[in-house]
């Protein structure tokens, strides 16, 4: 409210407006998958049996991307599939990161046991 007053304090005229204020959240986004060719929702690869553990598998390019701000950009990745033979780095990322699938266990990696393994890279956000 605005008000116009008289040199003796009395008051003259005033007027009011009013003001809206709208709240966005700022965890709006959710994490994005990206190719090398923008965002996509699954990759492939071929790989020998056995690998060495610790090996990162090279023919996956994959970048995760949340645009929110601040600690709301803040989510966890995990490997979900069978067994523990691999293993997503990192685990925790702020934004943006590339994601690097490593060998934790190559032993069960036979193919005589999988011909097709098939893993989903889990986003829980913090």
């Amino acid at each position: 409210m605005a008000s116009e007053v008289s040199p003796e304090g009395n008051l003259m005229d005033y007027g009011i407006t009013n003001v809206v204020i709208r709240v966005v959240d700022l965890n709006n986004h959710p994490p994005t998958f990206y190719g090398e060719n923008g965002p996509q929702n699954m990759f492939e690869m071929t790989m020998y049996e056995h690998p060495p553990e610790g090996e990162i598998l090279r023919g996956l390019m994959i970048i995760v991307n949340d645009s929110d701000q601040g600690s709301n950009a803040k989510f966890n990745l995990r490997l979900i599939g069978p067994g523990r033979m691999l293993r997503v780095v990192p685990q925790t990322v702020l934004n943006e990161a590339q994601v690097t699938i490593l060998v934790e266990d190559s032993a069960v990696m036979d193919y005589e046991k999988y011909q097709f393994l098939t893993f989903k890279v889990g986003l829980s956000v913090k």
